[in-house]
């Protein structure tokens, strides 16, 4: 095996295992609920609001503030939802089907573009 294919197995072996370790924790917080479910949801609110506090750069310092409200309403709509669904009647059931849907097409969508090898759509931001 040469160089290039230990780096895709390293690397393909590193994402199923911190995405087996996310999920049980997420499945863990799904299931339990309440709190727990809402801390989860704001933990993941803060890194994804991280998250776009970096890709701002100083040349868009003009209209950071545009982007930030958009981002803090891109992110805190689908939490506020999240939470709120997971609080209705068969919350439960509707939030593992829910995840249980994003998950595999997540899945379906990486393991068929190694398999057929097309054009990528986000070649910068392509796992390769």
């Amino acid at each position: 095996m040469d160089q290039e294919t230990n780096n895709r197995n390293f690397i393909l072996h590193n994402r199923l295992f911190f995405g087996l370790l996310l999920a049980i924790i997420t499945l863990f917080a799904i299931i339990a609920g309440g709190l727990i479910f809402q801390a989860l949801i704001i933990i993941t609110f803060i890194i994804g609001a991280i998250e776009i506090g970096q890709m701002l750069t100083l040349n868009q310092l003009n209209e950071s503030r545009k982007y930030l409200i958009l981002g803090a309403c891109y992110l805190a709509l689908p939490a506020l939802a999240l939470i709120y669904l997971r609080a209705s009647f068969n919350g439960l059931d509707k939030i593992l089907f829910l995840f249980f849907i994003i998950i595999l097409t997540d899945v379906t969508a990486f393991f068929g573009g190694r398999y057929f090898k097309g054009k990528k759509l986000a070649p910068q931001i392509s796992p390769k």
